[in-house]
């Protein structure tokens, strides 16, 4: 997502907006809103438009330009003109259904004109190579959404999604960096309560850890064939504690080992235990 237009006048954004969306080119607007049903556009603050695909960036700045430059030759006396007489002068009916539809939602009570209205957008470009690494995305100001670039390849490779209270909830990330995000995460109260890593991008965990009060206490092993559990290990809260294992893959564990602070094995017992 980039930016392509910006100004003072929430009608010319919108005009522009309009324009790209005739193109087939995916826009947002940003730093629009109506505070309350009664309330106020804030006209000395920045709106933006944005193209939701980089890759209609420079298409999107062309059809701008030739808007502009046709805006500007309309006439001599145009020059002087304020911007939102000559939008009125030029797409008077476009503005003029623009200003109803406003019209119409202020009068139904309506908090928001459009529903992309209190989405609002930020990042970070650590590698100044025109690429936001880090994209915040906002609902309603609150933090909804971010996703990171870790390893400067123009790939997202970590999805964060955060609740209404602006905790986060879920998150997946692509810790090998090919392309697939194998690693997905639940939260609560904002701490992990589990983890499932997919080695086989199948939709099917090898590796799932578990969780208390976001501190590791379980991880589970799985035959990637069958999914039965393999190897159940259980953690203190600084080191592992004991594992139970299925050596033979039958279903039952057989084995469980006993490790110390180092996680070195002092004991080995043979067991007979159903896998859960």
């Amino acid at each position: 997502m980039r930016e392509v237009f910006n100004s003072d006048n929430f009608l010319e954004a919108h005009v522009v907006s309009h324009l790209l969306e005739q193109n087939s080119i995916k826009t947002t607007i940003t730093g629009e809103y109506l505070k309350s049903a009664i309330g106020e556009i804030p006209v000395n603050s920045q709106i933006k438009v944005f193209v939701l695909d980089d890759a209609d960036y420079n298409a999107a700045l062309k059809i701008i330009g030739e808007f502009e430059r046709n805006n500007n030759s309309q006439t001599n006396q145009s020059r002087s003109q304020p911007t939102q007489e000559k939008l009125y002068n030029r797409y008077g009916f476009l503005l003029g259904f623009i200003a109803l539809i406003l019209s119409i939602l202020l009068g139904a009570g309506f908090f928001r004109v459009y529903q992309n209205y209190n989405i609002t957008y930020d990042g970070i470009d650590y590698n100044g190579d025109n690429k936001d690494d880090v994209s915040y995305e906002y609902k309603d100001n609150i933090l909804s959404s971010v996703e990171t670039d870790r390893n400067f390849d123009g790939k997202t490779d970590l999805k964060d999604g955060y609740d209404v209270k602006g905790l986060i909830e879920t998150s997946v990330a692509d810790e090998d960096f090919d392309g697939k995000f194998e690693t997905s995460s639940k939260f609560e109260n904002g701490n992990v309560i589990v983890e499932e890593i997919n080695l086989k991008k199948d939709n099917h965990p090898i590796f799932v850890y578990i969780y208390k009060s976001g501190i590791l206490s379980e991880r589970l092993m799985k035959d990637y064939a069958t999914q039965i559990v393999v190897k159940h290990d259980f953690f203190s809260p600084f080191s592992l504690k004991y594992s139970l294992y299925d050596s033979n893959r039958d279903g039952f564990f057989d084995k469980k080992y006993t490790y110390d602070f180092y996680e070195e094995i002092i004991n080995t017992e043979d067991i007979k235990q159903k896998v859960n």
